[in-house]
């Protein structure tokens, strides 16, 4: 596999970077409270977790699924704890997958040591990856040209590096998942994240069938996927940037999977509540599991905790 593909900086692609350009200059200049950021960031975290996995099929109807979609939004918010400038290396992209599929695989953090291929959405194999043997060279290149301006825009870099991420396919399952968190550290670093508030992998979820189609090209013009991509960031900043001047504040509890917003309304409605309380109302699920999802929500500011014994209580903010 050659990492030599090129993009034509054509007149739409311009365009697109004119107005993602434009966008971020206006968002810039909005004054926001730094509370209020927490919050829009929070809930785009979120939406990031959920659609990253709608992308690949995963939805909330299994224990599995949801465990799958709770790794992801571990891995998001842990990512907005670390450097903008953290590195893009190999144990940051082991690192991704540990987190993505943490208690899903047991190869979880390892590069595959087999042959692999990039299915679509239909099940059907649309790419032959490289050989496994072939995998830490082709990361050690791409982590170099990382550093090496080879295109007119470092958005047009981050978006060639994403295309050709998943397709050196280190890993037999999640790269899609570690490739979009990849890409929203590529994007933080050059300060195109819009602060974590950009929620991309909503509008890949909702153009999925275009963008595996767009993933499957095989030459080496990107240009088409480039185009595709700026404007699924355009649409998504120039939502962003309308939600935070016009609309009201996101509600974190919209994005809540399905427990844990069971739980925010058992809490509220028989407010104040103990963990013995909850967990007879959800017979079979361990207590761990619980512990986990009521101090999520605590960190979520959407519950309370009272007092730090046993025999804490729950309840909702005022």
């Amino acid at each position: 596999m050659l990492l030599n593909h090129a993009c034509d900086l054509t007149p739409n692609i311009q365009a697109l970077l004119n107005t993602i350009d434009g966008t971020r200059t206006a968002f810039s200049h909005i004054s926001v409270k730094p509370e209020l950021k927490h919050n829009y960031r929070r809930n785009s975290l979120l939406q990031s977790a959920l659609y990253s996995a709608r992308i690949e099929g995963i939805d909330d109807s299994t224990d599995l699924n949801k465990l799958a979609i709770q790794n992801l939004e571990s891995a998001y918010a842990w990512l907005y704890t670390q450097d903008p400038l953290l590195p893009i290396d190999t144990p940051l992209i082991k690192s991704f997958h540990t987190k993505a599929l943490h208690n899903l695989r047991a190869d979880a953090g390892h590069f595959r040591t087999e042959q692999s291929a990039i299915f679509n959405s239909a099940g059907i194999a649309i790419y032959l990856t490289p050989p496994p043997q072939e995998i830490s060279n082709l990361l050690k290149l791409w982590q170099k040209q990382s550093y090496e301006p080879c295109f007119p825009h470092p958005l047009i870099q981050a978006l060639v590096m994403h295309y050709q991420f998943e397709k050196i396919h280190p890993f037999l399952d999640g790269n899609g998942r570690v490739g979009r968190l990849i890409l929203t550290q590529q994007l933080r670093a050059i300060n195109y994240d819009f602060e974590g508030m950009l929620a991309i992998e909503e509008w890949i979820n909702n153009s999925r069938a275009h963008y595996y189609a767009n993933l499957s090209n095989e030459g080496k013009d990107l240009t088409q996927f480039v185009e595709y991509f700026l404007d699924l960031i355009m649409q998504a900043s120039h939502k962003m940037l309308l939600q935070i001047t016009q609309a009201p504040l996101p509600n974190p509890a919209s994005s809540l999977l399905p427990r844990r917003a069971e739980l925010v309304n058992i809490i509220h409605d028989h407010s104040p509540c103990s963990l013995d309380f909850l967990s007879r109302r959800f017979f079979g699920v361990p207590l761990s599991t619980l512990r986990n999802d009521l101090l999520q929500l605590q960190k979520l500011k959407l519950i309370q905790k009272l007092g730090n014994t046993r025999g804490a209580l729950y309840s909702c903010p005022e």
